[in-house]
Parts: C-alpha cells; structure tokens; sequence
C-alpha cells in the first residue's frame, strides 16, 4: 500500500493511504495530473489544521474499502460509525465541515452537514444564534417591519415572540 503525506497549516504531517485519498477530489486530481515521484513529496494543505486532517484522515481510512461508485446512502440517518464519530464540539464540527468541504470529500461533507442539521433542528432562533455565535444586530424597528411585512413568521411559536425581544 502507498502513502501520501500531508503537511497540515500547522506543520504537522499526516499520513493516507492512497486508497483513503481517492475520497478527496482534490487529492485524487493531483494523484492523477502528478507522475508517482512526485506524489513522494509532502503535499501542503495550508487551510486546515492537524487535528481536523487527522479526523478526515481517520474517516477516509475507515472508508477505505467503501465501494467508491453507485452506493446509495440515507443522509438523513446517520450510520452508527458516523453518529460516533461526528460526536464532536461545534467547533470540531464547523472546522470538519469546512475541511471536508475543501478537499472535496462530498461525503463526509454531507454527513457532517446533517451531524449539524440535527443539533439544530428543534432550536429557536436565539438557541440557533447561540450555537453558531452570530449576533442580532436588527433593531427593534426592523423586526417590526420584517413581521410586518412577513406576518406567516409569527406562526412558528416561540421562533417569534409576542414581544419580539429576541428575533
């Protein structure tokens, strides 16, 4: 079995199985356009950090002997390797989306996707803010004029409140 080296943004290297890279579009295009010699050499990945390569490498090489075409998957239910292994902060989380995203491994991108997608499926929006650190930056004036205007949002319960102190 042959091995490609990664060199993460943080200098570490990491190492894959040939096999496990076919995963990723990105490194399965260099393999293909680069002559095998070449493909010795360390291969920089400057956009992601060790630890997320290490958990893409470790899903890639659980993977391995995936059939690579015409298997179908349920997105929507995530098998039990994955449910463990997406078991991660939100941070780990958004940075292996990101990550699965960047190199192209539609897959893990997609699982991770629904990882996240069932966290937040029965939170409020404020719950939602929270978890994803963004503000609420509309004045009181504006949430006026957005019900006003898109009066079907007070149907959804406690996602806009009477008062509408937190949209």
């Amino acid at each position: 079995m042959s091995f490609l080296t990664l060199d993460s943004k943080d200098g570490v290297q990491i190492t894959i199985s040939r096999e496990a890279a076919r995963f990723s579009e990105v490194m399965k295009d260099m393999m293909e356009a680069l002559p095998e010699e070449e493909c010795d050499l360390p291969v920089p990945i400057t956009e992601i950090d060790a630890a997320t390569l290490t958990k893409v490498v470790e899903w890639c090489e659980h993977h391995r002997e995936d059939k690579e075409e015409g298997e179908v998957f349920d997105i929507k239910t995530l098998p039990p390797f994955e449910k463990q292994f997406l078991d991660l902060s939100q941070a780990d989380l958004s940075n292996l989306v990101y990550a699965a995203n960047f190199l192209g491994i539609e897959l893990l991108f997609e699982y991770s996707c629904e990882a996240i997608a069932q966290r937040i499926k029965d939170m409020t929006t404020e719950q939602m803010r929270e978890y994803f650190g963004i503000v609420n930056d509309f004045t009181q004036e504006e949430i006026d004029e957005i019900l006003k205007l898109d009066g079907w949002a007070e149907e959804f319960g406690d996602e806009v409140p009477s008062e509408h102190s937190h949209c």
